[in-house]
This record gives C-alpha cells, structure tokens and sequence, in this order.
C-alpha cells in the first residue's frame, strides 16, 4: 500500500509539474504571438505614415497633365505646344517634366508661368504627352531654346495628383541629422542602385521588412521608377 501511495504521489507530481511546463511554454508562445502582433501592426502604420509623406517628410505631391496634338494636315509640322501652368495652381516651372507616349523626354521653355516645347507631328497622325511639374521643388533656373510654329491645336487634361519620392526631400534627408532608433530606409531605382540608405544597422529579434513601388524625382528631374524598402525591427 505504501509503495502504491508513492506511486500515486510520484505520478502527480510529474503531471503537476507536466502541467505547469505546459502552461507556462503557451503562456510564453502566447506573449511572444502578442508581441508580434504590436510590432506587425506598429510597423504597417508607422510605414503607411512614410509612404504618405507623415512621420518622415520623403514623399511629396507632383502633378501631370495630359496633352493630346492631332495634325489634320497632310504634311508635317514642328508644333510649338505652350501650356499656361497659371492655370493650373501652384506650380514651380523649373520642375517640369515631359515626356512623349514613346516615353521620348523633351526639353523646354520657361516664361511667365509658360512652358513651350516643341515636336514633330507627322501629317495626319496625333501625338500623345505627359507633363509633369512640381510646387515646391528646388531645380535652378534653367530654360531651353525651342523652335517650332503653332500650327495646329492641341487639347490639355489634368491636372492630376500623383506622390513622388521628391528629390529635395531625398537629399535632404540624406544629409540630415536626424536619428532613428527601430527602422531602416531605402530607396533604390528599378535596377537595385540604392538612392538612399537612412537609419540605423538593422539589429533585433524580429524584423518586418516591407516594400512598395515608388516615383522617384532625380536630380535631372526625370522620374524613374522604384522601390521604398523599410526595414523595422524591435
């Protein structure tokens, strides 16, 4: 009976402390699960903030009109296209960007708030552009000389707000002094050239990287296309 007895309190106290390891392990997983979820959910805002310009001043609103040429003659034209950027709210004419459906970039004119380019319409056939410009942005002064006659109409639609990687807002705070403590930035072109590496080495137990597709603004004022890549950790 003694022995029995022994038996039977061995056999409790292994599943007693069975019990408490086993509760204790899922207690642990269960504050380790939690605790991913406050840094998961910290991450999403804190990178939704980023990429809205919040928190960290990267992204800024660009606007792009639409023009449409059509040459009804049966010869071809050098068609000087002037578009009114007065009429469209703010603007910084020096940031303008052109661009054809070929994707071909065009130099341009500045004055008084205008923008003059020119292009060769074939007789008979329509062309297609996209101009981007800026509000705030920081290009120097700088006009082209363009040669062309107006000779036909042409239609403009827009504007409409797109969100850029800007580029002063890129270089300026590549060279600021501003600190981080738990999240790391990139910015890289469509090729992986890293335009930006902000923040600092990536350390931590857990680490969330997330990406999206961006704009980036280049110090030509061309606009490429690339990547947002924020890497945070606790």
């Amino acid at each position: 009976m003694e022995v029995d007895y022994l038996l039977a309190i061995g056999i409790f106290v292994a599943v007693f402390a069975f019990s408490i390891a086993f509760v204790s392990n899922n207690v642990l997983q269960e504050k380790e699960t939690i605790k991913s979820d406050i840094i998961k959910e910290q991450a999403e805002n804190l990178f939704n903030d980023i990429s809205s310009g919040k928190n960290i001043s990267l992204i800024s609103p660009m606007y792009r009109l639409y023009i449409y040429a059509e040459n009804k003659n049966s010869t071809s034209v050098k068609e000087l296209i002037t578009v009114d950027l007065n009429k469209y709210g703010s603007n910084d004419p020096y940031s303008v960007s052109i661009y054809d459906q070929n994707n071909n970039n065009y130099n341009y004119a500045v004055g008084t708030g205008q923008i003059m380019f020119s292009s060769q319409i074939s007789g008979s056939s329509s062309k297609s552009f996209v101009l981007y410009y800026d509000d705030d942005s920081n290009f120097p002064t700088n006009s082209s000389n363009v040669q062309g006659n107006d000779t036909i109409k042409e239609q403009v639609y827009g504007p409409e707000k797109i969100y850029v990687v800007q580029n002063n807002l890129l270089n300026l705070l590549k060279n600021s002094n501003q600190t981080v403590d738990n999240f790391h930035i990139i910015i890289t072109d469509i090729d992986g050239r890293h335009l930006l590496d902000y923040g600092p080495t990536i350390n931590g137990r857990n680490v969330i990287v997330k990406r999206k597709p961006v704009v980036i603004q280049g110090n030509d004022k061309i606009l490429y296309k690339g990547w947002l890549i924020v890497s945070f950790f606790d």
